[in-house]
């Protein structure tokens, strides 16, 4: 059962009007969309930091193009698009790639429990 404005999670980090407005308030869409979002991002992230580790540059490239439509959908977008600008990748040094990486994780696991909130307010 779907909660009224005033129990919906206030959000910190997540943006879900591009979400609502794609989804037309299809609950069910919703729930579909944020089920992925919580079970793929966490495994995005301990992938980013494997490649990190193995200073695989090609395979951060391709966890950042994977994670760029979740974030994007979930209104992350705009607090980490400058971390997934592709032509940046190979002119950070490691230790700034580190930094970047530590608050991409920082900043999508709380995305993730705000998601869940969320999923919890709609179902």
């Amino acid at each position: 059962m779907m909660k009224t404005k005033s129990q919906m999670p206030d959000f910190k980090l997540l943006d879900l009007s591009y979400m609502k407005q794609i989804s037309r308030n299809d609950f069910a869409y919703e729930r579909a969309v944020i089920k992925v979002f919580i079970q793929t991002i966490p495994e995005n992230l301990k992938e980013l930091n494997n490649a990190l580790q193995l200073k695989s540059y090609i395979d951060l490239h391709r966890i950042f193009h994977h994670m760029k439509s979740s974030l994007s959908v979930m209104g992350l977008d705009k607090k980490l698009n400058r971390f997934f600008e592709e032509d940046q990748l190979g002119k950070i040094d490691i230790q700034q790639l580190k930094e970047d990486i530590d608050f991409i994780n920082a900043v999508c696991t709380k995305a993730v429990d705000e998601a869940k909130q969320y999923l919890k307010v709609i179902c």
